[in-house]
């Protein structure tokens, strides 16, 4: 599934139905982030792991340019929808 996958993407970029950057994203995150060189992480109930995704979310996508503004606005929401068993329902 996994080649398949690649392949997909491969096609799709090549169609221009999907950017490199994006596929990038998919496939890295925010793992080529160092904790230390991005904004500090606001919450301790969060992983670096997932802040430094969250970071490089926002860097690499303009429509989630405001993502980490809106966690800090709202932190008791997000933090329940990312404690809870099925985020999906909240």
């Amino acid at each position: 599934l996994t080649f398949v996958l690649l392949v997909t993407m491969k096609i799709l970029v090549a169609a221009g139905h999907l950017k490199n950057s994006d596929v990038t994203l998919l496939l890295r995150g925010g793992a080529a982030l160092d904790i230390n060189s991005v904004q500090k992480k606001p919450f301790q109930w969060m992983s670096d792991e997932v802040w430094l995704n969250i970071v490089q979310l926002c860097e690499s996508n303009q429509f989630y340019s405001n993502l980490i503004k809106d966690i800090v606005a709202n932190e008791s929401e997000w933090r329940n929808w990312f404690e809870d068993n099925q985020p999906e329902q909240v």
